[in-house]
Formats: structure tokens, C-alpha cells, sequence
């Protein structure tokens, strides 16, 4: 997920993980949830780093997403996908 302000953008594949094990998660009244599609925009370069850490559709899309908006922040669980986006 990325932060922006008080907007989330959330690429398909971790929303459709988030609503299959924790829909619940998308409730809250305070926060706006947007869905996005970056299949056609992905940047071979960055799935190519990302495939090299083997990090998965969600996370690589997130990384992805958030490399079309500077200043944003990057929401994730999984230390490889903290260590690939710092290094983008």
C-alpha cells in the first residue's frame, strides 16, 4: 500500500490478498482506499530487481506504484520489499 496524505493506493493483487484474508482491514471511515492498476505501467527494471529478492506480485506492485509517486510511503510487512524500495 502507499501513503499519500490521507489517500491509500492499493495495486489489485494486495487488495485482492487483503480482502481475501482480512476485508475488515478496508473499514476504516478515516481513511480513503483506492484500488490501482499498475500491470501497464511496470518498469522491467524494477520487476527484475524485485524477481531478484523474490518478492511476490503484491509486494512488487507496491514497490512499483510507489515509484510513480515521489514522497510518498511505502506500507509493507516484509523486510526484502523494505530493503528493494529503499534501494530504488
Amino acid at each position: 500500500m502507499i501513503a499519500i496524505d490521507k489517500e491509500l493506493l492499493v495495486p489489485e493483487t494486495v487488495w485482492s490478498e487483503v480482502a481475501g484474508h482480512r476485508p475488515a482491514a478496508f473499514n476504516n471511515p478515516r481513511i480513503v482506499f483506492e484500488k490501482c492498476s499498475v500491470q501497464q505501467k511496470m518498469n522491467s527494471q524494477i520487476t527484475i530487481f524485485c524477481n531478484s529478492l523474490d518478492l511476490d506480485a503484491g509486494e512488487t506492485e507496491a514497490i512499483m506504484l510507489s515509484s510513480f509517486h515521489p514522497g510518498s510511503i511505502l506500507l509493507t510487512d516484509d523486510a526484502a520489499a523494505r530493503l528493494a524500495a529503499s534501494s530504488l
